[in-house]
């Protein structure tokens, strides 16, 4: 049994981490700026961000492969997975 069943290549998670300028934050707030700059992009406008951001790879450039039978996870240093 030497057949893949999921093949990944160059799989990557980046995470923008931010610290909001200004008013507090909460999910509303959140996702009413998201939309608003979705907006902006969209038509043109540009799509300045309101924060601060660093990017975070947790995940950049895996590849892998599962073939039938196999099982696997990835873990990290913390032990999320």
């Amino acid at each position: 049994m030497d057949e893949t069943v999921i093949r990944v290549s160059g799989l990557g998670k980046l995470y923008q981490i931010g610290v909001a300028r200004g008013k507090s934050e909460g999910l509303r707030h959140a996702l009413e700026t998201e939309i608003r700059q979705f907006g902006r992009r969209i038509l043109g406008r540009g799509g300045r961000r309101t924060e601060t951001t660093t990017d975070f790879w947790a995940l950049k450039d895996v590849s892998f492969e599962v073939k039938r039978g196999e099982c696997m996870g990835v873990i990290g240093r913390n032990g999320a997975g």
